[in-house]
Formats: structure tokens, sequence, C-alpha cells
């Protein structure tokens, strides 16, 4: 190519990008249009045309299998575990324990020094030592929390409490002032070692109590009347819309499936709704977000404080050898002769 077909070349490229520069700068913006007819035009973001056009309330491909998956997913978190979990776990209770004998199971499982017997929990013994019967139920009704309450004390042991030491019972036979007696007492190897064993089992106790207390106290019918300001109108209302007795979980569960569960929310709201309003739906369910994530937090701390329990537990072995150890190096065995 001569030198002159270059320069007749870049000067045709020149004016082409010149005339496009030109043409980009004359659009007139909404900012210039003093009639606002392009600002007016607009709806949350989306032109008359767009609109009428349905170019926004267009359902995507699959939109019927997304509502019957949701529907789905919606039925199966109506429940904390799966209904069939419980009779599975009883059938193997029954299996591995020769229970068949129904009136027997009554007496085992359900009688309670304690407490008057309750004809309604007797018609399943296995129940009350079935943990689904703490942890499957939204919300207990009398019966049910009854059988939670058993399945607590039978990972308790409650019926066989310890024996434990009274201490002024223990100086009350003693000559000379009581006060100085339980000083030397106190200062006794063997007093300090039971104190140190009592405190730290009872302490690891109420590890594993608070959890599935917190567990069963979730699931417990609350009086909207008698709730926390804060969410007497969220109980109301929801028990307006179900049946049955209303508790904190029942609450949560209603948060997390009222709008997978409408069968019109997805068709209603995120097909036909202006993306205005979606996006403030989408701020709202954010902060829902945020609000689960805090509670996710808090059970990862009664988890992280659960494993650091079981550390020191295991760490406890090594204590007692260490123990032996050091009696063996201050107190040698004399070697014979």
């Amino acid at each position: 190519m001569s030198y002159s077909s270059k320069i007749k070349t870049l000067k045709n490229s020149f004016l082409s990008i010149s005339l496009a520069s030109l043409s980009f700068f004359s659009f007139s913006s909404h900012a210039d249009n003093t009639s606002n007819i392009g600002v007016d035009s607009l709806v949350a973001g989306y032109g008359q045309i767009a609109i009428k056009a349905h170019a926004m309330s267009t359902a995507p491909i699959g939109d019927d299998l997304t509502i019957a998956i949701n529907n789905a997913q919606a039925a199966y978190l109506l429940y904390p575990t799966s209904p069939l979990v419980s009779p599975l776990t009883q059938q193997l209770l029954i299996q591995s324990a020769n229970l068949d004998d129904k009136n027997n199971n009554v007496v085992a499982f359900t009688w309670n020094p304690n407490t008057k017997p309750n004809p309604n929990v007797e018609k399943n013994p296995l129940q009350s030592i079935d943990i689904n019967s703490l942890l499957q139920p939204l919300s207990y009704n009398a019966t049910e929390a009854d059988e939670a309450k058993n399945v607590i004390n039978a990972l308790n042991t409650s019926l066989t409490p310890i024996n434990t030491v009274n201490f002024n019972q223990l100086v009350a036979n003693l000559n000379g002032n009581k006060e100085t007696n339980l000083r030397i007492k106190l200062n006794e190897k063997p007093i300090q070692e039971y104190l140190a064993s009592l405190r730290s089992y009872l302490a690891i106790q109420s590890v594993a109590l608070s959890n599935l207390n917190q567990l069963y106290a979730e699931r417990q019918p609350i009086d909207p009347s008698k709730a926390d300001p804060a969410v007497q109108p969220a109980l109301a209302a929801l028990s307006r819309q179900t049946s049955g007795p209303v508790s904190l979980l029942k609450l949560e569960n209603f948060m997390a499936t009222r709008r997978i569960l409408d069968k019109n929310w997805y068709k209603n709201d995120l097909i036909h709704e202006n993306p205005a309003t979606l996006q403030r739906q989408q701020v709202e369910l954010l902060a829902e977000n945020l609000a689960e994530s805090y509670q996710t937090r808090m059970t990862l701390e009664r988890l992280l404080a659960t494993m650091s329990v079981l550390v020191l537990e295991l760490n406890n072995q090594g204590r007692s050898q260490l123990i032996q150890q050091a009696q063996n190096i201050n107190n040698p065995n004399p070697t014979s002769g």
C-alpha cells in the first residue's frame, strides 16, 4: 500500500470516529430534558415500552417446576425432623431391649416418684425415652411437653441423685467451734478432692442440661398476651393464621416457610410486582437472614462450649496420670535388697 493510500485510510478512520463521538454526545439526557418526558416514562427504572410488552413480568422457563419444588421444600421444613424418624427409632429400641410388653414399659419409662401419672403419656411409653419427643414438635401440647421432660430426666439420671456430703451435719458432731471445725475440714485433701470432683461433675451436667432445656424452652407454648412486648404482635398474628399452640420455634418456622408455602407468592409477587417493591422485599429478607445468622451464631457458641467441655473431660485422664506419676516420683517404692 502506497503512502498516500495509508494517509487516506487514516483520514477516513478518524472521520468515522469523530462522527460517532458527535452523535453520542448529541443524545439528550434526562437531566437536560426540560419536558421530563423521559423521566415520566420511567417506572422503577423500566420504560413504558418494556412495561407494556410485559418484559418485566415474564416467567422463566420451568416456572411450574420451581413452584412445585418450593412447596415441597416448605412442606419438608414444617418439621424439624422427618415424621418417620420417631417410629423407626422406637422400632429399633424395641428390638434392642425386648420392649414388647407395653404394661412393663409404662412402669419402666414413665413412672416418676415426683410427678403424677399421665394417662396420655402412658399410651406410648417409648415416647418418654425417644429423643424425637424433644426435637420433633414445633410447639408442645401438654402430653408432648411431659414426654419431652421425661426424655430430659432420663438423660439426666434424675431418678438416682448423688448422695452429697452435708458439711453442716459433718461438723455438728465435732467438739469446739463449728466455723473453726469447718475450716479445718475444708483444708483436708480428701475434702478438697471431693469438692473439686463434685463441682466438675455438676458443671458438666449443666452444659448438657442447658442445651436440652434450650431445645425444650423454644418449643414451649407461649401466651401472646404474656410474652415479651417485642414479640407480642408477631405471636398474635401467628396464632390467627395457624392452629395449635404457638411457640418461638413455630414463629421462626412460620417466618422461614410462609412465602414458599404460599402457592401464589411466586406468581403474584415475584412475577408481577415492580422492581422497586421487589427490592424492598429483598432488603426485608436480608434483615431476616441477618437475624437467622445471629441465631446460628448463638447456637455455635453452645456447640463451642460443649466441645470445650468434652476436651476438658478427655484431658482429665491425662491429669490423673500426671498425679499418679508425681506420687510415684515423690514416694518411690523401696527396692528389695
